[in-house]
């Protein structure tokens, strides 16, 4: 099987349905990132694939951020209570500690490329922090890596 040519007529068509396919795709990473499901990456990588460094940089991060925020929210309304009994004191000394300086640390906790996006996802609803420094934290800590993934994608086309 020549995969050259289904490459070239998946290009073909992403040219041809531009912005139909950008809305394909950004509806796609929003519904992936809410349910946190692995292989994220492989979809930036995508991104930066088809459409390309900025359109895909400002799509997955739009789109990343609204997921991750869905699934923090659904978190914390389903999955609070039941966690919180059982780790309510590694919960509130994490609280304490961060207290301060909440931001700062939410942000190198999204720096940290090692836990996948669920369980950063599960930990951050688990803790007290507003709805906007969890946006806010997710909007700027999944930059860097995301940037790379495109740039990945980018570089195959």
């Amino acid at each position: 099987m020549n995969y050259s040519i289904i490459f070239e007529n998946f290009s073909n068509w992403i040219e041809i349905n531009y912005f139909f396919s950008i809305f394909i795709f950004f509806i796609f990473i929003i519904l992936y990132s809410t349910f946190s499901l692995p292989g994220l990456l492989l979809f930036w990588v995508f991104g930066g694939f088809a459409f390309g460094i900025f359109a895909s940089f400002i799509i997955c991060l739009i789109s990343s951020t609204i997921g991750c925020f869905c699934f923090f929210i659904l978190s914390k309304y389903f999955f609070n209570k039941f966690f919180k009994k059982k780790f309510k004191k590694y919960f509130n000394r994490i609280d304490d500690l961060i207290k301060d300086s909440s931001l700062e640390y939410l942000i190198i906790f999204r720096l940290i490329p090692g836990p996948p996006l669920m369980v950063q996802n599960l930990v951050l609803s688990f803790l007290e922090i507003s709805n906007y420094k969890f946006l806010l934290s997710t909007f700027i800590g999944l930059q860097p890596i995301m940037l790379f993934a495109i740039l990945i994608g980018n570089k195959i086309n």
